[in-house]
């Protein structure tokens, strides 16, 4: 990874032992990451040839312990701006492209193309198919071969995963014997005509509806001339008010509900 905000070269300490590159130049620098914490190098490793395509250049590394290094976003190495100045290296951030240049011999890189990629991640994935067969005969090695059998919805003529006992096949082959139960109640089919009667609203046809008592502080009114549709309002209103709030109700009445073709 090339890093214009770094001023030294880094290397993951299991990529320095990993190359055997020799041993380690003992040093007393202490490095702040962008974190603001410290990090502490192992030691300096000096002229390590790093190959880009067909160039070769050297590069002295501070090898650094980063803990897990096994994550995806890993990156195993740090090009400082050193490398980058001895590399003669030159980006066009316009056109996406990078050039390196040694002894007259210059390599390009089109960055652009290069994001097309994914990134090489070394992964191992495994697939554990011991546990679920060690589940499946633990729970067909009970006690009680019937009552396995029952919970265990087992089927005469399957090929289980696991081998059954003899017991539990006798189970099995026991319950299977046994005659059909017949159903202890008949059940009929119930037959309910559909009405042909086309329900009208309340305001056009308003129910005879029983009404009953309210407390003092509430009472009737009705929204209709001849005492239907009627609504619960306040008995403490003034006319004025009341008037009003009837006016209000009378307006907007197909928004009332008093019977369920109004639903």
């Amino acid at each position: 990874m090339l890093d214009l905000g770094a001023s030294i070269n880094v290397m993951p300490k299991t990529i320095y032992a990993s190359f055997n590159l020799g041993p380690l130049k003992g040093t007393g620098i202490i490095i702040q990451l962008a974190d603001h914490t410290n990090a502490y190098p192992e030691g300096l490793v000096e002229d390590v040839l790093v190959q880009v395509n067909e160039l070769v250049f050297p590069a002295d590394f501070y090898v650094l312990d980063m803990g897990d290094e096994r994550s995806l976003n890993s990156s195993p190495i740090l090009l400082s701006r050193s490398f980058l100045s001895t590399a003669r290296t030159k980006i066009d951030v316009n056109k996406g492209t990078l050039s390196m240049e040694f002894d007259g011999e210059i390599i390009n890189f089109n960055i652009f193309d290069a994001m097309k990629y994914p990134d090489e991640a070394n992964s191992v994935f495994t697939l554990s198919v011991i546990e679920p067969l060690v589940q499946d005969t633990f729970e067909l090695d009970g006690d009680d071969a019937l009552a396995v059998a029952l919970a265990k919805h087992l089927e005469l003529g399957a090929t289980p995963d696991v081998e059954i006992t003899d017991e539990l096949y006798r189970a099995v082959e026991a319950l299977h014997s046994l005659p059909p139960i017949s159903p202890r109640y008949e059940l009929t089919s119930l037959f309910v005509p559909e009405t042909q009667a086309k329900l009208l609203s309340s305001v056009v046809q308003a129910p005879e509806l029983e009404l009953k008592p309210l407390p003092k502080h509430l009472k009737y009114a009705f929204l209709d001339d001849k005492e239907t549709l009627p609504v619960i309002i306040s008995a403490h209103l003034s006319p004025r008010q009341e008037d009003n709030l009837i006016r209000l109700f009378r307006d907007h009445k197909e928004a009332i509900g008093w019977s369920i073709a109004d639903i």
